[in-house]
């Protein structure tokens, strides 16, 4: 009998070890096909007499099943995550693209056409 349970919770621990963030509702795996960096804009933060802060424009495309989504990253630096040929897990939601880090958070790339 204690030969059962442990073998079921052994079981039942392999298999939770083995969900990985392609199984996470949402995310498909897609792949980075290109980064073009477009140019540098100002981004004002707020109503103050602090000095605007440059951001780097970048354009991205991802394919997820063979269909090819555009989006625009506005960032100081690219995360380290995108990467042209590498795949990544991305969550396709309304306009935008999240692109998961391998820290696990969530990286923004709006405005897909």
């Amino acid at each position: 009998m204690r030969v059962q349970i442990v073998l079921a919770t052994v079981l039942s621990a392999s298999l939770l070890c083995n969900v990985s963030a392609s199984d996470q509702p949402g995310y498909q795996t897609g792949k980075i096909v290109s980064i073009q960096k477009r140019g540098s804009g100002h981004v004002a933060f707020g109503k103050t007499d602090a000095p605007s802060t440059t951001t780097d424009v970048y354009d991205v495309v991802v394919n997820v099943d063979g269909t090819d989504h555009q989006c625009v990253i506005q960032s100081h630096v690219v995360d380290p995550t995108l990467v042209v040929g590498k795949e990544a897990q991305v969550r396709i939601q309304g306009k935008d693209i999240y692109i998961k880090t391998a820290k696990g958070d969530d990286f923004k790339c709006a405005g897909r056409k």
